[in-house]
Formats: structure tokens, C-alpha cells, sequence
């Protein structure tokens, strides 16, 4: 029971208790006097008429004496009136029963009131002639016993609700700050930590809301530096000092994580790019001036990163960079490396380098997955080459490697077309497993899979590059939510498994399109929210879309969830990004890029990161999934860094959904 409702209920039971108390006060001290008062009516009664009838009496003036009591009588104050001789014999009686106008039967059958009578005796000189006997009639004292309650109820019944409406504003104001308190403390649980302000008049109170500010603030102190805190130790681990870039470690990490996982392979380019005698620059001029001229071709590659979803930026060694653009053609490839020379060439005519050959570019094109060694030594060959054609000249690999996806691309992209307007789309499942919980599931994800002219399987890697340039993504999308709605339907939602679904950043930014999905997850039942936190489809983003579209995917976020759904973070820590943004966005999960996961098992900087970046997500009730878990070995190390869930080969490989 609420406090508010205690002291409603506490205040009128006083109110009762003090409104029975003063009633029966009144009611006892009403009752006595007008006992009193009739009593002595009577007496007066009484005493009048014998002195009026004591002349009839001793003339025997029956008649007289009779019209005596009747002029007493007939005032109504009594209820009987009898004059008797001095033998007791009753000369004349008047009676009358009682009848008492405007008061309830059931009050005066409730309350008795006990008539009073007097008895006089009437004499002549020192002779007792008779006598007179008097009952009073309750009548009037009923009536006026009657009118005082009702105005006593009448005045506490106004006393009464003045009080309710006085006490119910008061109240609530008194109690604006405990509410808040609540609310405060539920924003905490949620995460959110906001302080009140003004702080509340009452000194208890005031008490009471300074220490929950002074709380909340602690926590959203601690909560801001973990998050610097995590952010600080992956750029000294994973980041180069200088120029923010991922250093050589992570680079490579990364580049072997997408070329080696068939869900995550798109094909691009890969730019391998030598500053020319950095070392000797150093000596000349100066390390801060070397940093400068760094700093300025850190600055040319990170500009032409953010012009793509999804590219691989760092620094390998002291002079030398790589570039990975996912979801370009060689075309593009060609003018960036062109664009990249002219840039060189302005360092020199800027006189930010003191020599005229500033740097080379070694060019891959990457169109299905590779070893990486091989991809980094074809692009080194490249780079070679470039150095010998002449100062800032770039040149991509023709060897073995260049390949193409298909023998004749237009009819390639003719059938894909065909596949796609035709929704032939294969989907797949994976699921992702508790970590301490075997053979339990958090949900399964979806991929998509097209086959090829010769039938074989395509995955999504290798043809959604073209199929965004042909702007087919949205069909993709509706597609495969409209066979998972169809799943759910036919299957029901106790019987299937929790959906994570990929969705594209077209999608996304499409409001018709999200009004689309609204509709259609309209026809399933409602989930129960209250399940584990965890939806029963949940739309599945790349931690770059995510930061990039913040706007979106909060506004997409906050309709999913009043409808009981959600959504997750994929790739989660491939950026640079500050964690903060989890505090707004609130995915139900984020699952961390398998760059960190695929050497955790002999890698001690992998493991305490992913620990802290688990912590961090965990403060904010967000799970934690690792991706690409392909042996035992990164499975136990796992269980140590609590992490919720494992998705990988070593737990459930991929298979058609059914």
C-alpha cells in the first residue's frame, strides 16, 4: 500500500473517530437537558393547574375543571393530563398518544425518551382536595433531538469533504518529492540518472531528495568514466598514438576477420600506402615535423573513410597505411588512388615534405574472401611496382588474386535481379547460445542466401554490395520479414525461437518503409514483455550505422519497443566510437566484433577489454554476445569474462530455416 494511501486512511479514521466522539458528546448533553427542560415544563404544568382547578375542586365544577385542563392541554406539551379526587378517583383525564412530526420512525423507535410525570395534590386551606398528574410529551424534545444531529452530521459531513479535498491537494504536494524519489530511483535502475531540482521545503525531505542527488550523481559519474575509462584502454591498445588510426595489430585482426567469414565478406579495395624516407624526413626536419606530414595523410584517409559505411583505416608501421573500402568497383578504386597522388603531391608543393616523391599506393581489388597474408603480400607487390614506376604513383595488383565474381558480370546481376524481385531468397539460421547455460538459446539470427547461375549458394556478402548499388536492399528487407512473420505465424510464438533480423541502413532511413514493418508486426500477437527483457524479433544494426544514424534508430527503437520488440547492436567495438551512446539508444544486445574474439584465448589485451566493455554494457542492462567463437579454447576463456552468449561455429553452425 502506497504511503499516500496510509495517511488517507490514517486521517480519516481520526476524522471518525473524532466526528463519533463529539456527536455522542453533543448527542448525551442534547438528550440531558431536554430531559431536564421537559421535566420541569411538567413541574410548572403541574403546579399552575392546581392552583387554577383548587376553587373547581371544592365546588365539585366538573365542567370547569374539565375546561381548565383542556385550555393546558390542548398547547400539546402533554401527553396526559388527569385531576383526581382526594379519594384517587380520577375526576377528569385527557390523553393523547404521542405524534411527532418530522422525525423518522426508526430514530424515535431507536432512541427512547422517557416522559417525565409529576404528581401535585391540591389543597383548600389545610384539607388535601385532590391532586393533579402530569406525563410531558417527548414530542418537541424528539424534534429538536432530531434537528441537532442532522446539523451536526451536515456540519462534519461539509467539514468532511472540505477536509478530502484540502487533505488530498496537501497531501499530494507533500508527497511530490517521494514520487520523484520513485521516479528517481526507477530512472537509475533504467540507467538514466537525472537529479531533482528544486530540492523540496520540508526539512526531511529535503534530506531524503539531497542524498538520492547526491547518489545519482556518483553513479552517473562512475557510469561516464568506465565508459571513458574502456574508451581510453582501447585506444592504447588497438589505436596508433599519433594519428588515431587502428595501429597494425587490430588492422590486421580486423582485415582477417572480414575476409576470412563468409557473413561478413563484401568485396572492395585495398589501398597499401608507403611514405618514402620518413625516417631520413625525421632526421633532417625533426620528429614534429615528420608527425605533421603523418598526420596530414591520417587526415586524407580518414576523410575518404567516413564517405563509406564500412571501411578498415590504420597505420602498420611508421610511414606506412591500409585502406580497406568495402562495396567499391575498381573504377572507384582507381580515381580514390589517383585522388590519394594528387594529395601527396600538394604536401610537397605545401612544403609539408621536403621531397618531391612523398609516397606510393599499392591497389588490390578484393572480390571473393582470401588468406590475408596473401591479400598483404599481393598488395605489397603492388606497392613495389608503384615505387618503380615513379614518385607518388600508384599501382594495382594483376597477378593471380584479381579475379572476378562472376565470368559475365552483366548477367550476374541479371539473375540477382530476377532472385530478388522474385523474393527467391534462401534464409539461414544461426543460434546464439547462453554462455553458462548449454543448449539454451537467446535468439537465432537470420541471414540471407541467393543461389548463384550455377546454383551453387551465394551469401549475402557477395551480392548485397550489388544489390545496394541497384537499390533492391529494401525488397531484401521485406522479404525476409515477411517469411519470418509468416514463420511466427504459422508456428506460433511459443513454438519459435526469438528472431534477430539484419536490417539495412536504407531501410532505416525510409519512414514509409519502417511504417511498413509497424504494420506488419501488428499481425502477430503480443509478446510478453516482462520475458527476460528479451523480444521476440529484434532488428539488428552495425555499430557504424548505429553512430551515424543515432536519430533514426532511437526513433526506430522507441516504436519497437511500446509494441514489444527491440533491437541490437552487431560488429559492436569495430569503431572508435564513445560507448555513450548505449545510454540513450538501449539495445537489448550488443554482440562484439569478432576481431577481439578470434585471439582472445592468447591475447590478454582482447580479454580485458571485452571484460570492461561487458561491464560497461551490463551497468546499463544491455547483454553481451561474442561473435565468431569457433573453438573450445575462446568458449572457456569466455565464461570467465561474463559474457551472456556465444554465437560461432563451435556452438551452431548455420542452417536453412525450416
Amino acid at each position: 500500500m502506497s504511503l499516500y494511501k496510509q495517511l488517507v486512511i490514517f486521517i480519516s479514521v481520526l476524522f471518525v473517530i473524532m466526528f463519533a466522539g463529539t456527536f455522542m458528546v453533543n448527542f448525551k448533553s442534547t438528550q440531558s437537558f431536554l430531559t431536564q427542560q421537559l421535566k420541569s415544563q411538567t413541574n410548572d404544568a403541574a403546579t399552575a393547574l392546581g392552583l387554577s382547578v383548587m376553587p373547581l375542586i371544592e365546588d365539585y365544577d366538573i365542567a370547569g375543571i374539565q375546561t381548565t385542563v383542556n385550555t393546558i392541554f390542548d398547547s400539546g406539551y402533554y401527553q396526559v393530563v388527569d385531576v383526581l379526587d382526594v379519594d384517587g378517583a380520577i375526576l377528569t383525564s385527557n390523553t393523547q398518544y404521542p405524534v411527532i412530526e418530522g422525525v423518522p420512525a426508526w430514530f424515535i423507535n431507536t432512541l427512547r425518551l422517557e416522559a417525565p410525570t409529576t404528581t401535585r395534590e391540591i389543597t383548600a386551606g389545610w384539607l388535601i382536595a385532590g391532586s393533579i398528574r402530569i406525563t410531558g410529551h417527548p414530542g418537541y424534545a424528539y424534534q429538536q433531538l432530531w434537528e441537532v444531529i442532522v446539523r451536526s452530521f451536515m456540519w462534519f459531513l461539509s467539514a468532511a469533504i472540505a477536509l478530502i479535498l484540502l487533505g488530498n491537494f496537501t497531501l499530494r504536494h507533500l508527497l511530490v518529492p517521494l514520487h520523484n524519489v520513485e521516479k528517481q530511483a526507477q530512472a537509475i535502475s533504467a540507467r538514466n540518472y537525472d537529479v531533482q531540482i528544486p530540492l523540496p521545503k520540508t526539512k526531511e525531505l529535503r534530506s531524503v531528495v539531497g542524498a538520492m542527488n547526491k547518489m545519482t550523481t556518483i553513479v552517473k559519474t562512475l557510469f561516464i568514466e568506465q565508459a571513458k575509462t574502456a574508451s581510453h584502454l582501447r585506444d592504447i591498445a588497438y589505436q596508433d598514438a599519433l594519428t588515431g588510426l587502428a595501429n597494425q595489430g587490430h588492422f590486421k585482426a580486423q582485415l582477417t576477420s572480414h575476409l576470412q567469414e563468409s557473413d561478413k565478406f563484401v568485396p572492395g579495395a585495398l589501398f597499401l600506402i608507403q611514405v618514402n624516407d620518413i625516417g631520413s624526413f625525421n632526421n633532417r626536419n625533426g620528429f614534429e615535423e615528420g608527425d605533421k606530414a603523418l598526420l596530414k595523410i591520417a587526415d586524407f584517409l580518414k576523410q575518404q573513410a567516413r564517405k563509406y559505411p564500412q571501411t578498415l583505416c590504420g597505420k602498420i608501421s611508421g610511414g606506412d597505411f591500409a585502406l580497406f573500402i568495402a562495396s567499391i568497383d575498381s573504377n572507384t578504386a582507381d580515381s580514390l588512388a589517383e585522388s590519394f597522388c594528387k594529395k601527396f603531391k600538394q604536401l610537397y608543393v605545401d612544403k609539408i615534405y621536403d621531397q618531391e616523391n612523398v609516397a606510393n599506393i599499392g591497389l588490390i581489388m578484393l572480390e571473393k574472401m582470401q588468406q590475408p597474408a596473401a591479400v598483404l603480400s599481393a598488395a605489397d607487390e603492388a606497392l613495389r611496382a608503384a615505387q618503380a614506376k615513379g614518385a607518388n604513383c600508384w599501382q594495382r595488383f594483376q597477378g593471380d588474386l584479381e579475379t572476378s565474381a562472376s565470368t559475365g558480370r552483366h548477367s550476374w546481376l541479371k539473375h540477382l535481379i530476377a532472385k530478388i524481385n522474385a523474393s527467391d531468397i534462401t534464409l539461414l539460421q544461426q543460434n546464439v547460445q547462453r554462455n553458462q547455460q548449454d543448449g539454451e538459446n537467446i535468439h537465432t539470427e537470420i541471414f540471407v542466401q541467393i543461389n548463384d547461375e550455377q546454383d551453387k549458394p551465394c551469401s549475402a556478402g557477395l551480392f548485397m554490395p550489388s544489390a545496394e548499388k541497384l537499390d533492391l536492399t529494401q525488397k531484401i528487407d521485406r522479404t525476409v520479414i515477411d517469411k519470418i512473420v509468416v514463420h511466427l505465424v504459422n508456428n506460433g510464438l511459443e513454438q519459435s525461437p526469438n528472431f534477430a533480423i539484419n536490417l539495412s541502413l536504407s531501410s532505416l532511413r525510409d519512414a514509409s518503409f519502417l511504417q511498413w514493418i509497424y504494420s506488419s508486426l501488428r499481425k502477430l500477437p503480443v509478446p510478453d514483455k516482462n520475458l527476460d527483457r528479451q523480444s521476440k524479433i529484434v532488428f539488428e544494426f552495425s555499430e557504424f550505422v548505429a553512430v551515424n544514424n543515432l536519430q533514426n534508430l532511437q526513433g526506430f527503437a522507441k516504436e519497437l519497443k511500446a509494441m514489444g520488440y527491440g533491437i541490437g547492436l552487431d560488429q559492436f567495438g569495430h569503431g572508435s566510437s564513445d560507448f555513450g551512446y548505449l545510454k540513450s539508444l538501449r539495445p537489448e544486445y550488443v554482440k562484439i566484433d569478432s576481431a577481439y574474439t578470434k585471439q582472445l584465448h592468447n591475447n590478454l589485451d582482447n580479454q580485458f577489454f571485452v571484460s570492461t566493455l561487458s561491464n560497461i554494457c551490463h551497468s546499463l542492462d544491455i547483454k553481451v554476445i561474442a561473435q565468431a567463437v569457433e573453438n573450445q579454447e575462446q568458449l572457456e576463456v569466455l565464461k570467465t569474462l561474463h559474457i551472456d552468449g556465444v554465437q560461432g561455429y563451435v556452438v551452431h553452425r548455420p542452417e536453412v530455416l525450416v
